[in-house]
């Protein structure tokens, strides 16, 4: 009796934009390659750097197209506008994805076609090692498409360890680089119109932190975007942010109470402050989709 072939890993879409980060571009790269994921759609599109940068992405055979002036969620849009397949996300090239990340990646999709979009637990990577893992925390669909997802209370997206399926992408719409830094900020506020961002135990990507980040280099910048991004809501939109806010506001100052935090962990499906989190069922060797309180 033949073993049947299991089924074919399906194509995954990956595009690194890059300008002048040749110092970072090969650990990258490497991350992504050295995964030997047999179904691999990867770009490079480089912005038209002056250093080794080329070079570096030729010598590992990785598919590159040069466009001098264009810039980072530009490149990004025109990248995935050359790629085929049906899982998609995109990598800085100054961070990195985990040796099994591809992989696990294609297995969630696959166990789970009701999702269609993913983010892995958030880690930091400094001086070439793993230095901080955080522990996955569920999202609030409304609180994403109210753009309330800024690192407080609700918690960030952490772009690096996101993934998701191309039906999404088309639904929603390519990057707006008018948005300026807050693109990607932007681009998850119209995903969260579609669909749940549902966080997951598994480590799959992680920031590279150092000097030349414009994520700390550009904070006033980002947050100015940000803003801007804000302002163009509309005054439903606006009016609904305001009001989750202030619930959100008036249910944390209740959980400082010591004998209000039982009674408000009984509300949480209540008050509709769930979602789902994909945590990983050790015994029985798989993952499972469940509901748990946004705040711990």
């Amino acid at each position: 009796m033949t073993t049947p072939e299991p089924p074919p890993l399906p194509r995954v879409s990956l595009v690194t934009p890059n300008l002048d980060y040749g110092r970072h571009l090969p650990a990258t790269l490497d991350s992504i390659l050295g995964q030997s994921y047999p179904n691999l759609d990867y770009i490079v599109v480089d912005g038209g750097s002056r250093d080794d940068s080329v070079e570096i992405v030729r010598a590992r055979g990785v598919r590159l197209l040069v466009e001098p002036g264009l810039g980072q969620y530009e490149s990004i849009n025109l990248g995935f506008a050359q790629t085929t397949g049906e899982i998609m996300g995109w990598l800085n090239s100054d961070d990195i994805h985990l040796p099994w990340t591809l992989r696990a990646v294609a297995g969630i999709f696959a166990a789970f076609p009701e999702v269609d979009w993913i983010m892995g637990a958030p880690a930091v990577i400094q001086a070439g090692v793993v230095q901080r893992v955080h522990s996955p925390r569920p999202f609030l669909r409304e609180a994403i498409r109210l753009g309330l997802c800024t690192g407080a209370d609700f918690g960030q997206v952490q772009q690096e360890s996101c993934f998701w399926r191309r039906s999404l992408w088309e639904k929603a719409g390519p990057l707006r680089p008018e948005c300026g830094l807050a693109a990607d900020f932007e681009l998850w506020t119209r995903f969260a119109r579609h669909a749940e961002l549902i966080a997951c135990e598994a480590l799959l990507g992680a920031f590279t932190r150092h000097a030349g980040n414009r994520s700390i280099t550009s904070a006033p910048s980002y947050r100015r975007s940000v803003a801007g991004v804000i302002a163009g809501f509309s005054r439903g939109e606006l009016a609904a942010r305001a009001k989750l806010h202030a619930a959100n506001r008036r249910y944390l100052r209740l959980r400082r109470w010591p004998g209000l935090k039982r009674l408000t962990r009984t509300l949480d499906g209540l008050t509709g402050l769930s979602a789902p989190v994909l945590r990983r069922d050790l015994a029985g060797d798989r993952y499972a989709l469940v509901h748990e309180p946004v705040f711990p």
